[in-house]
């Protein structure tokens, strides 16, 4: 994250201290702290599918210090079996690698797997290249994800809809 933003910085002919980098860093923390809200239903759903026997495993676009702080801030780190972030995959969403690496994790094939993601450029474009399952989480009531290319097996609105797909039943 830390390289992101020295190169972002450096596109605008600008720098960071270390002290910069910091500030902004605890700045960030300190807003995950105060607006995270875990969506509706999500710790019932994920204890169900674990009750049903199924392979769960978390994979994020950011880096791992970052993704513990959310997992200590939702409180979902025993909720999952395996955890898989940018930075130890050395590849970001929609790349293949860190889709293969998930299913490497978990000791599955693609067939065996589904991969539920709210973004459909990152999430669902990469889970389709792979040949898993995907599954869109739209939240959007009021609007319908657009018509394109790439489109998901499932469409869910909510959480506790992905239990009512057929690949967790």
């Amino acid at each position: 994250f830390n390289e992101a933003l020295h190169e972002t910085a450096r596109n605008f002919g600008v720098s960071f201290t270390p002290r910069q980098l910091n500030d902004y860093r605890k700045m960030q923390e300190r807003l995950r702290r105060q607006t995270f809200e875990l969506r509706a239903g999500v710790n019932k759903t994920l204890a169900t599918l674990r009750r049903r026997g199924i392979h769960l495993g978390s994979v994020s676009n950011i880096d791992n210090d970052q993704f513990s702080q959310m997992l200590t801030i939702s409180g979902l780190r025993k909720s999952f079996d395996t955890f898989l972030t940018s930075e130890d995959a050395g590849s970001c969403k929609p790349d293949q690698i860190i889709f293969l690496k998930a299913l490497e994790q978990a000791d599955c094939s693609p067939q065996e797997a589904a991969f539920v993601g709210d973004s459909i450029q990152q999430d669902i474009a990469g889970a389709n290249r792979c040949g898993l399952h995907s599954v869109l989480l739209w939240s959007r009531p009021n609007k319908r994800p657009k018509a394109s290319e790439i489109s998901p097996r499932h469409t869910i609105h909510n959480v506790p809809e992905i239990l009512n797909t057929p690949l967790f039943e």
